[in-house]
């Protein structure tokens, strides 16, 4: 799985999209979990996930850093299916004069 890769500090303009399901029947409610899959997700202070939708948007924590989550996706009928995605915060660019 290749990262959704983030800029420290950058704030999202749009909502970024994690997940998209398709199939099923009815509305799709989507929920964040830690890489196990069982434990509720506990994004960095700023960032938030939206569970109609299945994105990210808010503000990137100011640090590097990386996070590895399970997105459970479930329909109106009561079908489900799962899907692993991480992120990597990158370093703001910077540069020097020598």
């Amino acid at each position: 799985t290749n990262p959704i890769e983030l800029t420290a500090g950058a704030t999202m303009p749009t909502a970024l999209p994690v997940v998209n399901a398709t199939g099923g029947s009815g509305a799709v409610r989507y929920a964040l979990f830690d890489k196990d899959g069982t434990t509720p997700a506990r994004l960095p202070e700023g960032l938030k996930f939206d569970e109609a939708t299945g994105t990210l948007r808010g503000l990137v924590p100011p640090t590097p850093q990386e996070g590895r989550y399970v997105v459970l996706a479930q329909d109106a009928g009561g079908g489900e299916a799962s899907a692993r995605f991480e992120w990597k915060i990158n370093p703001q660019l910077q540069i020097s004069f020598e």
